[in-house]
């Protein structure tokens, strides 16, 4: 009897498979850390039965050790790919046709391993088991397949989403904010403009979480029609984007602060600039004439320095409105907000000149008012007792032509409109002579192309009109003779480190 015990012990032992008691015990692991998803859990506890009665089975070991194996393989398969995510989409039916199969396959491995007639079962075990465990195991192996195919799918579709809902609720895009609706209140619009996209909309803007005003930029209506949703807005979008990095960035100079999600209704863009046009801050703001005019003269250079920053990256500001100079709330101006910066490469030196002289002539008479003395028909030699000659005198002998040009002009009896404007001496001690230095250079350059040197042929004057809202580059009509000839007497001394030559400043224009 002992030798019979001993030879059973070693029978039972040999059948237990390394394989099905590691997957019996993945099994029951993966079973408690199911508990969330009840048809996963299902599942996992469907294959953990069928593990155990394959582990049971007596006869035909090894047919029902591989279906079993392979029902495990598929549970373990199914817990991994849903444990880290929500179950739905094309999983749904997938899971439930799975739980279909691992039903079957259950109910027959409790078929297999039940006792009963020994006869029934030695037949189905030569004529019917092994069909139907091929049939069982087909039907695994293409669940395995078309559920890995489909959660490949599922998975790109589902990182996609995923992807664009980080997106969508991250709050920055690289460097910049993305913003939503809610988080921009519209304050009162600044400049609508048209344009081949539609009406352009400029309104100060207070962004949620920040204290100063800005700026926002949208399509009103929003985008057309077979537009790409930043057509309007793609050019003048990559200057400034580009000028807004911490190295490239200028204080005077509109920043890209963040732009709208992607699935918002309406296209924006948000800048970091000022929120008052120039002409309005000058006209309203300052009671004081010597402070106003104080106020223009740093607006203007800070302006200019901040135009020679933006040429030395190879970039104009081709300033096209009076308002082209916003001002922020402590009084710093800027420049670039309204679509104005283009590639050097593009722009025409003279027409810049034309249009950033004119906004600062504009906003100069804004500063110091002319008044009109008066008006009369005369010689130049006895215009405003003699002062102009006198000063044109002292100058023209510098200059063969411009002695001409006098001369001529004192033989023909004009109609003379005498100026004045009264400039308080400007203070220099708040501007670094850097700033200076820079905004000094280019209104040099920019005045050398507006009024090139008298020895040049120019095949057309180009005047601007006080009375019109824009430049105009129309030709003198033939037959008359206007000449506008501007004295400015300055004084001898050094403020704030910075030299002022002495005497009468001429210009003839």
């Amino acid at each position: 009897m002992s030798t019979s015990h001993a030879l059973v012990t070693t029978k039972e032992s040999s059948w237990k498979d390394p394989a099905l008691g590691a997957a019996s015990l993945a099994l029951k692991i993966a079973k408690e850390a199911a508990g969330d998803v009840p048809v996963v859990k299902q599942i996992v506890g469907v294959a953990l039965s069928i593990v155990e009665l394959a582990e049971k089975a007596e006869k035909n070991r090894d047919a029902l050790r591989m279906l079993a194996e392979k029902a495990a393989t598929l549970a373990q398969l199914v817990k991994q790919v849903v444990s880290d995510r929500t179950v739905d989409g094309q999983l749904v039916p997938l899971l439930e046709r799975l739980t279909l199969v691992f039903d079957k396959v259950e109910a027959f491995m409790l078929k297999e391993t039940a006792k009963g007639n020994g006869l029934k079962k030695i037949y189905r075990s030569v004529f019917v088991l092994q069909s139907k465990v091929e049939k069982l195991s087909n039907e695994l192996e293409t669940e395995i397949r078309g559920f890995t195919i489909a959660t490949l799918v599922d998975s790109r579709v589902y990182m996609a989403e995923t992807r664009v809902y980080m997106e969508d609720n991250s709050q920055h895009d690289g460097q910049f904010r993305r913003l939503r609706d809610y988080e921009v209140r519209k304050l009162g619009v600044i400049l609508e403009r048209k344009t081949e996209h539609g009406t352009v909309v400029f309104e100060q803007a207070r962004v949620h979480g920040e204290s100063e005003l800005m700026v926002v930029k949208y399509l009103k209506g929003g985008v057309q029609p077979g537009q790409t949703s930043d057509a309007w807005t793609a050019n003048t979008k990559d200057i400034i984007t580009q000028v807004s990095t911490l190295e490239l960035s200028h204080p005077n100079v509109a920043q890209f602060y963040g732009r709208g999600v992607c699935d918002g209704r309406t296209r924006f863009l948000v800048l970091r600039t000022g929120t008052y046009k120039a002409n309005e801050y000058l006209s309203q703001a300052w009671g004081n004439a010597g402070e106003c005019f104080q106020e223009f003269y740093r607006m203007q250079t800070l302006a200019l320095a901040a135009s020679a920053h933006l040429e030395g990256l190879g970039i104009a500001w081709f300033p096209q409105s009076l308002g082209s100079i916003l001002v922020d709330n402590n009084g710093q101006p800027c420049i670039g907000t309204f679509d104005d910066l283009v590639s050097s490469e593009r722009c025409s030196r003279f027409d810049q000149a034309i249009w950033v002289l004119w906004v600062i002539d504009e906003l100069h008479y804004l500063a110091a008012p002319v008044q009109v003395q008066c008006k009369k028909a005369a010689s130049p030699e006895s215009c405003d007792n003699g002062l102009l000659k006198e000063c044109m005198e002292s100058n023209t002998s510098y200059s063969p032509i411009l002695h001409q040009i006098w001369a001529r002009l004192c033989a023909e009896e004009l109609y003379i409109e005498i100026e004045t404007r009264e400039e308080p001496f400007p203070d220099f001690s708040q501007l670094s002579p850097v700033t200076f230095s820079e905004a000094d250079r280019l209104w040099k350059d920019l005045s050398s192309c507006r009024y090139p040197p008298i020895q040049q042929e120019q095949s057309s004057v180009s005047t601007i009109p006080r009375d019109d809202s824009e430049p105009n580059d129309s030709r003198v009509e033939e037959g008359s003779l206007e000449v506008k000839v501007e004295c400015r007497l300055v004084y001898d001394k050094h403020r704030g480190g910075h030299p002022i030559l002495h005497g009468f400043q001429v210009i003839l224009t």
